[in-house]
């Protein structure tokens, strides 16, 4: 759970040292020890520190947001390479099947059957060349 929210972790923790360093100051302001400070705060001084903390983790949640939604765009983008890598070998080989059907001569194909080769041939054209438009984008 720790590396999986590490920035909202990390935020607490700046959050922590902050109010730390504010008792360490104040302490040596007003002639106490850290442990009194700490233990026995004022209570402005008290919300002031929880102020840090507060602040610490909403920095800490904006990072941790942020960082997921660039590691959902890394996923895809890599989901999406993968996928233009599978695709492509097939579609060659269908590209090339059908416009080996569509140039031949003889036999001669029934024109129904023709059709459907030309309409499969007109799709894998498409679909290389939505292949090779992605992998130009990347």
């Amino acid at each position: 759970m720790i590396s999986r929210y590490r920035e909202v972790v990390f935020g607490v923790v700046i959050g922590l040292v902050a109010s730390v360093i504010d008792v360490i100051m104040h302490a040596r302001m007003q002639g106490r020890t850290f442990v009194e400070e700490l233990m026995h705060p004022e209570i402005e001084m008290f919300f002031y520190r929880l102020l840090f903390l507060a602040f610490g983790f909403a920095l800490g949640l904006i990072l941790w947001k942020k960082n997921q939604h660039e590691r959902e765009t890394r996923h895809l983008a890599e989901a999406l390479d993968k996928l233009g890598r599978e695709i492509t070998g097939p579609a060659m080989i269908i590209h090339t099947q059908t416009q080996l059907l569509l140039t031949r001569t003889h036999p001669a194909l029934p024109t129904e059957a023709e059709a459907a080769v030309r309409a499969i041939y007109e799709q894998s054209t498409r679909l290389q060349s939505l292949v090779s438009r992605t992998a130009v984008h990347r």
